[in-house]
């Protein structure tokens, strides 16, 4: 193939048949040139030419970039005037003047390109302050300012509170922001102490200067005879509000009492020195409490008030008088009444007491008018009763209680008699006696019970005796007659004439055991057997039986005795015989004892004179078979096998082999990928190996590249093509268990786009239309370019990434060009990449 001037040259040391050679004359990678081959002598072969096109690089050309402004958007276009495609270094700086190197893509024969872009500084407009203002007064923002720079203002000029105003630059200059702070003082409300309230008629001014050193007016003119609320107005000038004032006028207040409640002559009272409309002042005349009388209130002086008068009634007092109360016996009850014979209602004290004489006096209640009175209660005091006392009896005996005392008090006793228990009765005298209740103890003695040395429990047949008299010296006899066969209850029956309860005694009479030693047994050579006795609670066995366990010989019968207690330790005996038979001898081998999972071992069975067989191979599986076996083991580990064989004889041989089978685990193969979405920009991926159980590993990345046995390798895909590849993983164990994983990497697009900063559809066959340039990457079916003007106004809309914005404005007949200046452009579109959606900006030059 063809060459760039200066490019690498090879030419091919064998020809397509396999003959060798050398080329004539030296290369040339500068200039076109014909080679010559002459083959190795010793070929049957001709020479050959071959001519190598050497180009000269294309100058590669750009339309310069527009100066911009520091901050706004630049790009670099990355395909040159005569369609060199290439990037350009150092990275895009839209904050200063740069020189940038445009390198042509691979492959082409052109040469470097530079371009200088430059990059201008913002200048910050100034203004002249204005100044403060009073709220509600006016101002204006200049939109020119000092150093020339127009613009507009935000936010709307505000007259009622200080507000900082931000000064934008109109589009296309290069100028920053600025702000300028207009205060607004809020008038200040005069303030004054307030005038104290007068009495209608009294002296009333008005201060002309506030606290605050407010000067103004008031209005209307001062009225002392009525509240008014009066306007101040500040004089002209000041940076203040108006303000009110109320001036209270009080008109002369009538003091207003309680009435005081008529009293009893000699009683107290007192006038109050405030009125219930609180006004204070001084009554006259002095106090007088034993006539009626008029007094005069007098309000003190300063108090808008007028004088009242209050007459207080003073009564005379009534004398109380009562009929006598009657004596009474001490305890008993009388009452004193609370209203006299002439009405009077009041209290006695002391507190009534029905235990002796007193003499009590009655307090009439507040408010009457009467005088206290006294009157004494004789109380009489009981006699007590006496009796002879009554003797004690047995429980269950009799007796009586008199209901005429030794000095002739009749009356009840209570509670009612009880001959089962000592009780003490209470003697109520009969009423209308002056005597007190007394009471008397009537004791009952309750029965001993005798006690006795309990007989212990015998076999059926034993003997023993019931004693008497019992452990506490009571003499009796006891029934029915011994019996020594059966548990029986015999009951005591004390000799009369002693205070003795009855009482019984059980002799419990347990019975001889029926000991069984079981049935006879057949059993097998090589066995021990068990030997359960029953009818009894503990066996003792003969013939070396241990624990139950009977210890055979190979072949023969022998005879075994058991001898049988109860718990009551009462015994019997029995015998059992046993009668051995020979026991076949199991055998049996695997053709292999270790493998990979699912792993099958087949088993070869040698016992002889097998009729009935049982395998278990230590996973779960069992196999009835007398013959050749084989089994799965699905899963790794290691497993006892055991083959149970009975014979004709009922006899049954086991051979356990432990660990007989082990299954090697499987690996597992697993990784994951640093990345499954590669571009030619990011083709490098690290892959982290997760298998488990192994120990080798062999990598296949699916490129056709080479293969690798690193643990966790990283692999750059080269040559990429749209689709993806197959990432294979094969896991060994050093056993040889393998198994395989694989992952799938997708090729993306990688998202390339150019935007131009400047067109000029001037109708020269050059720059006609501004249209962004999108190499791969997007989705040109979700894609829409908007260009606005710089208020904002959308002017051109496209939803076709090959249709650009020729710089005109309407539909039809309605077209127009717009004028020359800066635009802002709007690109929405979604990336094939990941279906992510973008939105850029920008500014587009247009210049016709």
């Amino acid at each position: 193939a063809a060459i760039c001037s200066g490019g690498t040259l090879t030419l091919p040391a064998t020809s397509n048949e396999g003959y060798t050679g050398t080329w004539s004359p030296a290369i040339n990678n500068t200039a076109t040139t014909t080679y010559t081959f002459t083959p190795t002598a010793g070929q049957c072969a001709t020479t050959t030419t071959m001519t190598v096109t050497v180009n000269q690089p294309v100058t590669t050309a750009f339309t310069q970039v527009a100066a911009i402004c520091s901050g706004d958007a630049l790009s670099l276009p990355t395909t040159s005037n005569n369609s060199i495609t290439g990037t350009w270094s150092p990275a895009i700086n839209n904050t200063a003047t740069t020189t940038y190197t445009f390198t042509p893509t691979a492959g082409q024969c052109a040469t470097t390109a530079t371009m200088t872009v430059t990059v201008n500084q913002p200048v910050t407009p100034t203004f002249t302050q204005v100044a403060a203002i009073c709220s509600g007064g006016s101002f204006t923002l200049p939109t020119t300012s000092n150093n020339s720079i127009t613009g507009t203002w935000s936010p709307a000029i505000n007259n009622t509170a200080t507000t900082t105003y931000t000064f934008t630059p109109t589009v296309g200059q290069c100028a920053t922001t600025a702000t300028m702070t207009i205060t607004v003082n809020q008038p200040v409300t005069p303030t004054f102490t307030q005038v104290a309230a007068i009495c209608s008629g009294d002296a009333l001014s008005l201060p002309t200067t506030s606290n605050n050193s407010y000067t103004g007016t008031w209005s209307p003119a001062i009225n002392n005879t009525s509240t008014t609320t009066y306007t101040f107005t500040p004089t002209v000038g000041q940076c203040a509000t108006t303000a009110t004032m109320t001036v209270t006028v009080n008109q002369p207040v009538t003091p207003t009492f309680t009435q005081v409640a008529a009293i009893c002559s000699g009683g107290s009272f007192t006038l109050p020195a405030t009125t219930n409309n609180s006004i204070t002042g001084t009554w006259s005349p002095a106090i007088n409490n034993t006539a009626t009388t008029t007094y005069t209130f007098t309000p003190t002086a300063g108090q808008c008030a007028t004088t009242t008068a209050m007459t207080v009634t003073v009564n005379q007092p009534v004398t109380t008088t009562f009929n006598q109360v009657a004596a009474i016996c001490s305890g008993g009850s009388f009452t004193l009444p609370t209203t006299s014979n002439n009405s009077i209602t009041g209290t006695w004290s002391p507190a009534i007491n029905n235990t002796a004489t007193t003499t009590y006096t009655f307090t009439p209640t507040a408010g009457q008018c009467a005088t206290t009175a006294t009157m004494t209660v004789t109380v009489n005091q009981p006699v007590t009763p006496t009796f002879t006392q009554v003797a004690a009896i047995c429980s269950g005996g009799s007796f009586t209680l008199p209901t005429t005392s030794d000095n002739s008090y009749i009356g009840t006793w209570s509670p009612a008699i009880n001959n089962t228990a000592t009780t003490t009765y209470t003697f109520t005298p009969t009423a209308g006696q002056c005597a007190t209740t007394t009471p008397m103890t009537v004791t009952v003695n309750q029965p001993t019970v005798p006690t006795f040395t309990q007989v212990a429990a015998i076999c059926s047949g034993g003997s023993f005796t019931l004693s008497t008299p019992s452990n506490n010296s009571i003499t009796g006899t006891w029934s029915p007659a011994i019996n020594n066969t059966a548990t029986t209850t015999y009951t005591f029956t004390p000799t009369a004439g002693q205070c003795a309860t009855t009482t019984t005694m059980t002799v419990t009479v347990n019975p001889i055991p029926i000991v069984n030693a079981g049935n006879d047994i057949i059993t097998c050579s090589g066995q021990n057997v068990i030997l359960n006795g029953s009818g009894a609670n503990t066996y003792v066995w003969t013939n070396g039986v241990t624990n139950g366990v009977a210890f055979v010989p190979n072949t023969g019968s022998s005879t075994y005795t058991v001898t049988g207690t109860t718990a009551a330790g009462c015994t019997d005996t029995d015998d059992v015989t046993i009668t051995v038979n020979t026991t076949a001898q199991v055998t049996f081998a695997p053709d292999v004892t270790q493998g990979c999972a699912p792993f099958t071992v087949n088993f070869v069975n040698s016992t002889p004179n097998g009729i009935d067989c049982s395998w278990s191979f230590g996973d779960g599986t069992f196999l009835n078979d007398c013959g050749n076996v084989s089994n799965t083991f699905e899963s790794p580990g290691c497993y006892d096998i055991t083959l149970t064989v009975s014979d004709a004889n009922g006899c049954t041989g086991i051979l356990t082999l432990p660990n007989l089978i082990c299954v090697e685990e499987v690996p597992i193969a697993n990784f994951n990928a640093s990345n499954t979405q590669i571009s030619e920009f990011d083709n490098i991926v690290l892959f982290d190996n997760n298998s488990i159980n192994a120990t080798q590993y062999n990598w296949n990345f699916g490129d056709n590249s080479s293969t690798s046995q690193e643990v966790n390798p990283t692999h750059e895909f080269e040559a990429l093509e749209d689709g993806s590849y197959i990432v294979t993983l094969i896991a060994e164990s050093d056993f040889g268990c393998s198994d395989t994983a694989q992952l799938v990497i997708q090729v993306l697009q990688e998202l390339i786009y150019y935007i131009p900063n400047t067109f000029t559809p001037d109708n020269d066959i050059y720059n006609q239309t501004f249209k962004p340039v999108f190499t791969s990457g997007f989705d040109p079916y979700d894609y829409t370019l908007r260009i606005f003007d710089r208020w904002g106004e959308l002017i051109f809309e496209s939803q076709n990434a090959l249709i650009g914005w020729d710089g005109t404005y309407g539909q039809g007949e309605f077209v127009n060009k717009v004028q020359d200046g800066t635009y802002i452009w709007q690109i929405e579109f979604k990336t094939a990449k990941n279906d992510e959606r973008k939105r850029i900006e920008g500014h587009v030059n247009l210049i016709r």
